[in-house]
């Protein structure tokens, strides 16, 4: 009896194990390949320091310029985070310290709390910020913390209600993206805070925030991502030096 046991334990655990590496495989075949290398956006932002570890990317800049100011960072589903580093190579160009959360499997719902770990200095001030899915999570982590100065939603929305905080939000979105949920996006549009700002790129869409390419269902870019992500790192940096 014992032995039928062990050999059914055995079973299921091996059909779990396989089940989790198929959805490993389905989900690293999914993942939308970053179009930039660490490399290349170096040297064209020489000024910055960009340090890559197991967890994270973070963007240092020169410290005659550098602010008080930390902008952490989570990233859309299933989208590789190299593709993210443009806009924040801006951003640390202009004194903002940025960190880009590396998420098991490229989903951000699998660490929502990770910014914790980069908010431990009370003299900085703490932004954090998300594109699509990120931005959601985000939001869910601001919700019980008492350190965020900001939010700055990518594409994105709350499903928390945030309107009692005592905290900035700053929303952008393209007006050709069809991948954000208009309905979700302005029903929970009441869960932000009454000054919230909303900036709608014009001709912009839910890809071009990053350099990966042209996601499945999304409008076109009628501006170019390069164009994008220079309106988007204008809008933040107004948003967060003022």
């Amino acid at each position: 009896m014992k032995r039928k046991i062990k050999i059914i334990l055995g079973v299921v655990a091996s059909f779990i194990l396989i089940i989790i590496a198929t959805t490993y495989i389905i989900l690293i075949n999914k993942t939308y390949k970053s179009e930039i290398q660490i490399d290349a956006i170096s040297i064209e932002y020489s000024d910055i320091t960009i340090v890559e570890t197991s967890k994270e990317i973070t963007f240092i800049p020169n410290e005659n310029k550098i602010t008080d100011d930390v902008l952490i960072f989570y990233p859309g589903a299933l989208i590789e985070i190299t593709s993210y580093m443009e806009i924040f190579s801006m951003l640390a160009n202009e004194g903002i310290t940025c960190i880009i959360v590396k998420m098991a499997f490229n989903l951000a719902i699998t660490g929502k709390n990770k910014a914790a770990r980069y908010m431990d200095d009370e003299t900085k001030n703490y932004y954090i910020s998300g594109h699509s899915l990120g931005g959601v999570m985000a939001c869910s982590y601001a919700l019980n913390s008492d350190g965020i100065k900001g939010i700055i939603l990518l594409a994105s929305y709350s499903d928390v209600d945030l309107s009692q905080k005592n905290i900035d939000v700053l929303s952008i979105y393209g007006s050709n993206d069809l991948i954000l949920n208009m309905n979700n996006y302005n029903e929970s549009f009441s869960y932000l805070p009454s000054n919230t700002i909303e900036y709608i790129i014009e001709g912009g869409n839910h890809s071009g925030f990053a350099d990966y390419g042209l996601q499945n269902g999304d409008g076109e870019n009628l501006i170019g991502n390069y164009e994008q992500k220079v309106i988007t790192a204008e809008r933040m940096k107004e948003f967060i030096l003022g």
